[in-house]
């Protein structure tokens, strides 16, 4: 069929009207259709440790007030301008054909039509720039009601001060042992700028036991176990810690494109003279200053044992969110059953003490298509693989050694055992059991294959898996102390508080401890702590108390004063007839700020002189110590130890070069314990004159030394 020019010029006018219509494709990587073609994820518990030592310093302490909460809420977040500018123009001039007579002959001329000389006007909108289009200019304040705003702010400070709470109100349970476990989930794709998520579902599982023993007595224990594990219940996880972690990206972005096409066909069909023409002008404006924000990780309950997380795809460059290769941490509160932890510590028959299973899939970031997941079938394929290439031929008991390719051709069951002695390999590698895989090979399939290659080989078929597995144990819990310190000082900056500090504790925790500063010697007053911290980890106490010096107590006031501690029961355990777990006193010593923070020593230390004669580098020293007494002449101190620095200390003497009693003094190295008031003689080697010999007295820890120093000199010459 023959097509005539305006059907021609139709065709034209369509096809630039579909492509100025059309719009670059964004750039994407080549699709994939499988899990093991994008990457795999790796999971490994990091840490494991009691709740007890962590919550104290895991509980923020945000500081908001009303008016900060109310200038904080409803923010402007984004700002959007765009303009477009759309025109599409087609012209079409036609001139007919012209005919006239030519003299002489009067024949008839035809001559074709000529469309050049009329005039179409332009396109209107090539004419036009989309940035002088009007529009709202992005510094533009939008307002909020003010009744929107103060239930924003409402909400803003009543949920921080709830966070300022949450750690130390966790929802534990009774009859469960907490502990906050710390998981390391790694995302390793096989090629950069794949646009998928990561989601995990996390199961955790009491602990499994080790082989049965052979021994009677850790039969006994064994089979305790087992009945302990049968009616244990399972652990509980709650996703209290870390369950969000976003990205911002600030972004300034203005786009400008302008689409301009032309066409042009002069025609020339049976005289008539035609001309089209079709032009597009597309111009499109767009401004946006906003923040752009991405979770990379969630994390959710699904049931008592479950989370599922979401590793997220950051913001990338070449797309808008691609995933990398990543590390995540994620931490749990975990709770294990208490007959599992007593019968775990106690029993020593658990190969582990919990077990954790996770199940990862792909998510395309776009179409929320989630990749499918490998074949039972096609991993143990892959296995029996791994295995056929390392070891080509293996034992049997019927034919003896036969290449396996001919069996695997010649019998079904060939295929089966091949399997068999895959999966088999495989449940011991991945369980550790170095000694079980060799003896297995050595025995079953053969002794001459290399199992360090096999090992490897099993383990990483792995990486195509959707499934992943670890397990861990869990740390010796300590008993719940207070310190042992039979007293603490009290030291008071004497404008505001007193301070105290108790070391010595274990599993402290500051919300549960209650303690007050009693004092006797005036009228048995009571003034209970206005501050009670917890640090080292649970092992240090810090108390604070109002100044006693701005309070107007006489100076006796402190005289015998005492502090009482008490550390109340979990609220997650069945309280006994007593409230409190444990109840302790402590004496308590003043001090007020700018004065020794130790009381001066109660021994006499003297010497007789400021020089030891030194003759061949030996000399002797006589040093005098009294211990005070009582009115009824009891002695104060019980002993204090002599400390000699600068010389060898070889022997002491009393003032008679007699050996002195044990009862009084003994001698151990460089330190003298005294017991009793008297004289001793020291007797120094390896004496120089170019260091001093040195005595410290001390008398315990909680109070000041005494020290003398005694420069070295020759003797003198003779006359």
């Amino acid at each position: 069929m023959h097509k005539g020019p305006l059907d021609i010029i139709a065709a034209c006018c369509v096809l630039l009207t579909t492509a100025s219509c059309a719009s670059d494709d964004f750039w994407s990587p080549k699709p994939v259709e499988s899990h093991g073609e994008v990457g795999s994820v790796g999971i490994a518990v990091i840490s494991v440790a009691p709740w007890d030592e962590y919550v104290d310093a895991m509980q923020p302490t945000f500081k908001l007030s009303e008016k900060d909460a109310l200038s904080a809420v409803v923010p402007t977040t984004q700002t959007l301008t765009e303009k477009v500018i759309d025109s599409l123009a087609a012209q079409l001039k036609v001139a007919p054909p012209t005919s006239g007579i030519k003299v002489p002959g009067e024949e008839r001329s035809r001559e074709s039509g000529d469309a050049q000389g009329i005039e179409i006007p332009a396109n209107p909108g090539s004419s036009r720039s989309a940035v002088d289009l009007p529009g709202t200019a992005l510094s533009t304040k939008i307002d909020v009601d003010p009744m929107t705003r103060h239930r924003s702010a409402t909400a803003l400070f009543q949920e921080v001060n709830v966070l300022n709470r949450h750690i130390k109100d966790a929802a534990l349970r009774r009859g469960y042992r907490p502990y906050v476990v710390r998981v390391q989930a790694t995302v390793i794709p096989t090629s950069l700028g794949r646009p998928y998520d990561v989601f995990s579902t996390f199961s955790l599982f009491n602990g499994t036991l080790g082989d049965e023993p052979a021994e009677a007595e850790e039969r006994t224990k064994w089979e305790h176990a087992l009945e302990n594990s049968k009616s244990a219940r399972i652990p509980y996880v709650i996703p209290l810690l870390v369950t969000d972690n976003l990205e911002s990206s600030l972004q300034s972005r203005t786009q400008d494109q302008i689409r301009q096409l032309g066409f042009a066909l002069d025609l020339l069909v049976s005289g008539f003279g035609a001309s089209a023409s079709a032009s597009s002008y597309q111009e499109a404006l767009k401004a946006v200053f906003g923040r752009q924000t991405n979770s990379l990780l969630t994390v959710a309950r699904l049931s008592d044992n479950t989370v599922r997380f979401r590793l997220g795809a950051p913001f990338q460059t070449q797309q808008e969110r691609a995933m990398i290769p990543q590390t995540h941490y994620i931490t749990f509160v975990v709770l294990i059953d208490e007959k599992m932890v007593e019968c775990y510590e106690k029993c020593g028959a658990f190969a582990n003490a919990a077990n954790l299973l996770t199940k990862s899939s792909f998510v395309d970031t776009r179409t929320g298509k989630e990749l499918q997941l490998p074949t039972s079938k096609r991993r143990q394929q892959q296995i029996s693989d791994v295995f056929l290439q390392r070891v080509p031929k293996w034992k049997n008991d019927e034919s003896g050694a036969k290449e396996a390719n001919e069996r695997a051709t010649t019998c079904e069951a060939i295929r089966m055992e091949r399997a068999k002695h895959a999966g088999v390999l495989r449940g011991f590698a991945f369980g550790g059991l170095e000694g079980r895989f060799r003896e297995y090979l050595w025995n079953n399939v053969d002794s001459e294959a290399n199992w360090f290659a096999l090992w490897i080989d099993l383990i990483d078929v792995e990486r195509f898996s959707a499934f992943a597995t670890a397990s861990f144990d869990l740390p010796q819990t300590k008993a719940e102390n207070l310190p042992i310190a039979r007293a603490a000082i009290l030291l008071d900056d004497k404008k505001s508080f007193s301070r105290l500090d108790l070391a010595g504790g274990s599993r402290l925790r500051a919300d549960r401890i209650e303690a007050a500063l009693v004092l006797p010697c005036y009228r048995s007053v009571r003034i209970p702590a206005i501050g009670i911290a917890v640090k080292d980890s649970g092992r240090r106490l810090a108390l604070t108390f109002p100044s006693l010096a701005i309070m107007g107590l006489p100076k006796s006031a402190t005289d015998g004063a005492l502090l009482e501690v008490k550390m109340l029961h979990s609220r997650w355990k069945t309280r006994p007839a007593t409230e409190h777990a444990e109840e302790r006193t402590f004496e308590v010593v003043y001090r007020k700020s700018g004065s020794s923070s130790k009381p001066k020593h109660r021994f006499s230390l003297k010497t007789t002189t400021k020089y030891v004669v030194a003759k061949g580098g030996k000399g002797s020293l006589r040093v005098f110590v009294e211990f005070p007494k009582s009115k009824a002449g009891m002695q104060l101190i019980s002993e204090m130890k002599l400390q000699v620095t600068g010389a060898d200390l070889a022997t002491i003497k009393n003032q008679s070069d007699a050996e002195i009693p044990a009862a009084t003094a003994a001698i151990e190295g460089q330190v003298v314990t005294i017991k009793k008031s008297t004289t001793l003689v020291l007797k120094l080697e390896n004496l120089s004159q170019k260091q001093a010999v040195k005595l410290e007295g001390k008398e315990d820890s909680d109070r000041t030394s005494k020290i003398i120093e005694i420069e070295i000199t020759n003797p003198p010459k003779a006359q």
